[in-house]
């Protein structure tokens, strides 16, 4: 039994030298596997942290793209506002400028009358002062006319005086000869 027992032993040993054999074997293989996970993992934790950096930037990027989106939106709007207010004025002044064209028109209508008017009141003018200056020859002429007949008259009268004056107006029969006496 002595020697089962030192077999025993030695089995014993042989389990125990092949246990911490594999123990260290697997301490080694689970430090090398570890180490390697922990590489990777690290690759991995500096990947992440890359693209967390990168989506950051990203993130900075995006947010000032929407400030100058919403930027370009305002402007977009403010144009547009200004936009519409310039062509409801363009429009109010095309009406204007249709409805002042409309007057001018009118105007230049009325002054062409205006001067037809003007014309013909010229010509009436020039004919009227003919007429005057014809009138005033006229009148010039029976002025003379009559100053001659008043002339006449007053040598007749005269005339009649002097013979009522010589003669017997009794002799002569002329009642009227009284007048001038």
């Amino acid at each position: 039994m002595g020697y089962i027992h030192k077999n025993r032993t030695f089995v014993l040993i042989g389990i125990i030298i092949m246990v911490s054999l594999s123990y260290a074997g697997s301490t080694v293989f689970y430090k090398q596997s570890f180490e390697k996970v922990n590489r990777v993992v690290e690759e991995k934790e500096d990947k992440i942290s890359e693209l967390a950096n990168s989506l950051l930037k990203t993130q900075k990027d995006l947010d000032t793209t929407r400030i100058q989106l919403k930027d370009k939106q305002e402007r977009e709007e403010d144009l547009s506002n200004q936009y519409l207010d310039v062509k409801g004025e363009k429009e109010t002044l095309e009406g204007e400028k249709v409805n002042l064209e409309e007057n001018l028109d009118k105007a230049e209508d009325s002054l062409k009358e205006i001067e037809e008017e003007l014309e013909d009141n010229e010509k009436i003018i020039i004919l009227l002062n003919a007429n005057i200056v014809d009138l005033e020859l006229d009148k010039d002429s029976l002025e003379s006319e009559l100053e001659n007949i008043t002339d006449i008259s007053d040598d007749y009268l005269d005339d009649l005086e002097s013979i009522c004056d010589d003669n017997d107006v009794e002799v002569l029969n002329i009642t009227k000869c009284q007048d001038y006496e």
